[in-house]
């Protein structure tokens, strides 16, 4: 078995390969799953190699329950408030490096599928959510710069 904690990208360019050449695979960067069609290749080439993918719940407590309820489930928002250090070198906080941040600051408003390429290692709890519950399009993420955060907080 291979477990995967890297990245995104180390996923999107390996994942196929590993499972294709027999290994199962554990894949923590949940948010490359979101990549369009990226989930189905790398099931589809497990499937035919006979191994197993699993996506770990990580964070996230009452994932089954989540993915058994969400034919129920109109909305999800995941909000993600973290100190602007945490932020620093994502895609999607580089208009906010040299700003200084002295209060709650909403710095992205978007979907699953929008966050994970924007901020690649602080929404895989929102990219595991949306892939067990209403799908990346659907799942709404808040990512809040908070310098009084003394670490990450989800909603």
């Amino acid at each position: 078995m291979i477990v995967e904690c890297a990245s995104q990208q180390v996923v999107t360019d390996h994942a196929v390969n590993i499972v294709s050449a027999g290994k199962s695979m554990l894949i923590m960067s949940s948010g490359a799953m979101i990549e369009a069609g990226l989930m189905q290749m790398v099931m589809a080439s497990a499937e035919k190699s006979g191994v197993s993918l699993y996506i770990p719940s990580g964070a996230v407590g009452g994932i089954d329950a989540l993915r058994a309820s969400k034919h129920l489930l109109e909305e999800v928002t995941i909000i993600s408030s973290k100190p602007p250090v945490a932020l620093s070198g994502a895609p999607g906080f580089a208009g906010w490096e040299d700003e200084k941040i002295d209060e709650p600051t909403v710095i992205f408003q978007g979907s699953a599928a929008e966050a994970v390429g924007l901020f690649p290692a602080n929404v895989n709890v929102a990219a595991t959510v949306s892939l067990a519950g209403i799908g990346p399009d659907s799942t709404q993420v808040v990512v809040i710069a908070d310098p009084d955060s003394p670490e990450m907080s989800m909603k």
